[in-house]
């Protein structure tokens, strides 16, 4: 297990590159899962967290990517992140999606965002693709993406109330049968996620 995550019991009532590197690191640093005995468990990242069915399985993975950092995997069933990335002498090249997915699953691929933008209440409220939600108080972006005939990918991108220009993104790759019940779960999950700070507007200019 990579440095940083851990676990402790904890009972829970249900529910340029190093400028974005910089950015990043308020979303995937001390991340961790805590215990619980109700069923289900709370994944913790950096000053947010969120529920899930604690006999799901995560898988944490790291590679280079400009503007997204990865955390890792959490799902009903494992992912093989040895499957992710291949690695030569000279170069990786990493497919989000390569693991295997047996039928009647979903797997949600955690990580988080950064883009320099002149205003991101405008990016998040007013997104080119997706649809603008509500996650945890704060602007999100919503896109379902139909991957093929019994399965679909779900983006959420939440924007930080700390950091005005980076989220923590969550894809849910949810493959039938069954995917309503999936989808179900997915949904309760991001209903209980939640930031430690309170949601707060977001700069409508000035940021460079």
């Amino acid at each position: 297990m990579r440095a940083g995550i851990g676990h402790r019991r904890l009972p829970i009532p249900f529910a340029s590159s190093v400028f974005v590197a910089l950015l990043l690191a308020g979303v995937v640093s001390a991340c961790g899962i805590l215990g619980s005995e109700s069923g289900l468990a709370r994944f913790s990242g950096s000053a947010w967290s969120f529920a899930y069915p604690s006999d799901w399985t995560f898988e944490p993975i790291s590679y280079d990517n400009s503007f997204y950092s990865p955390i890792g995997y959490l799902g009903s069933t494992p992912v093989d992140t040895a499957r992710i990335c291949e690695t030569t002498s000279s170069s990786e090249t990493c497919d989000p999606r390569g693991y295997d997915m047996p039928a009647g699953n979903v797997v949600i691929a955690i990580g988080g965002g950064s883009w320099i933008m002149t205003n991101p209440a405008d990016y998040f409220e007013h997104p080119s693709e997706g649809t603008s939600v509500v996650v945890a108080g704060m602007p999100t972006i919503y896109r379902e993406t139909r991957l093929a005939g019994d399965r679909v990918l779900l983006t959420w991108m939440i924007a930080n109330p700390t950091v005005g220009m980076n989220w923590v993104q969550l894809d849910a790759d949810i493959r039938g049968p069954a995917e309503a019940a999936l989808r179900s779960q997915v949904e309760a999950l991001i209903a209980s996620f939640t930031y430690d700070a309170g949601p707060v507007p977001l700069p409508t200019a000035g940021l460079q």
